[in-house]
């Protein structure tokens, strides 16, 4: 499934890199997280949905990417050269009531624009100042009226949507654990040298949908999406429905699909075993769904001692722990960080020239 982050970046009231905001809106819910300078992500809100939302977010129609790259500087460099032209003017139309020839409003935008609301009231009351730079993750990659609607939306509670990105929830959550075990988003070029790629599974688990994508993984934090999969019968309100081992049989058999080794990458390695899982969502915690997984890995691959990240226990309080249900919008909140971070930096050399 191909999955976007929508990214509006322009004029603050303070240091653009003092920290980077980031949401995540799910099906049912939406997530906010403020990512700082000093490498510390925080989840400061979840925001419910009406049923409204609810109903809207799982009529759209999410497709699968099979490639996710996160080059910051490549993205901020099309934003710069391209946020002018992408930017839709308001014409009269914009401005007269249906009745007089106006554009009727769209629900979409009037749902988005709320949660929007919602979520940049709580960022501010968490920084305590004005937030105008933002980076939003959705399920997939949407349709152009939803794009149009999101950039509406913002544009009506007075932001911008300058340029598209690509990447989805899950592999927001990778970013985040990068940035939660490193205390950066990459390792040194130096040490670039001596790695190897490696497959990660990114699993997003909620109630309304179940996705997962695997992905191959290089040292700077590009992405390459291998295969995935999101299947609303399988969202917790659904796949136990039948029955605990109806529900684990349905998982198993799409898990099967997804994990299906070797893997040849487009740098030509091939990889025959899964180096980590990490787990997003709501449900991200839940102990069906991690019990499904190793019985899985245990049976499938005789790997029993697979490595997992993200996976949240309240009892443990390493700094390296990233809660699931904040982990897309703390990766994005980290990836707005790094925008802010190298715009401010370009900027200040061309103004010293």
């Amino acid at each position: 499934m191909k999955a976007i982050v929508l990214s509006i970046l322009f004029a603050h009231a303070v240091a653009a890199a003092d920290f980077g905001v980031g949401f995540n809106l799910n099906f049912d819910y939406a997530t906010a997280s403020v990512h700082y300078a000093n490498g510390t992500s925080i989840g400061i809100a979840k925001i419910e949905g009406g049923s409204s939302y609810k109903r809207m977010m799982r009529n759209q129609v999410w497709e699968m990417s099979s490639q996710d790259p996160s080059d910051v500087q490549h993205d901020l460099t099309q934003h710069i050269a391209t946020s002018s032209r992408k930017t839709r003017s308001q014409g009269i139309r914009d401005h007269l009531p249906p009745w007089l020839g106006g554009r009727a409003p769209d629900e979409r935008t009037q749902l988005i624009k709320r949660m929007l609301q919602s979520l940049s009231s709580s960022a501010e009351a968490f920084t305590e100042v004005k937030v105008h730079d933002i980076v939003i993750v959705l399920p997939g990659l949407p349709s152009s009226e939803v794009i149009e609607a999101t950039r509406s939306a913002t544009a009506s509670i007075g932001l911008r949507l300058p340029v598209l990105g690509h990447s989805c929830a899950p592999s927001m959550a990778i970013y985040a654990n990068r940035w939660a075990s490193l205390g950066h988003g990459e390792f040194e070029e130096e040490e670039c040298y001596k790695w190897q790629e490696r497959l990660v599974l990114a699993v997003d688990y909620s109630r309304a949908a179940l996705t997962g994508v695997l992905y191959a993984e290089d040292c700077f934090g590009l992405l390459e999406g291998i295969r995935g999969f999101q299947d609303t019968d399988l969202g917790k309100d659904a796949a136990w429905s039948k029955g605990d081992a109806a529900g684990r049989a349905s998982i198993v058999e799409i898990l099967r699909q997804l994990v299906r080794l070797p893997v040849v990458t487009d740098q030509g390695n091939v990889l025959n075993h899964i180096h980590g899982i990490t787990l997003s969502g709501e449900a991200g915690y839940d102990k069906q769904l991690r019990s499904v997984l190793k019985e899985f890995f245990q049976s499938e691959t005789g790997t029993a001692n697979f490595s997992v990240v993200a996976m949240h226990d309240m009892s443990m309080t390493s700094e390296a722990m990233v809660d699931p249900l904040f982990a897309g919008a703390m990766g994005s909140a980290a990836i707005c960080w790094e925008r802010l971070e190298w715009y401010e930096t370009t900027q200040g050399r061309l103004e010293l020239r």
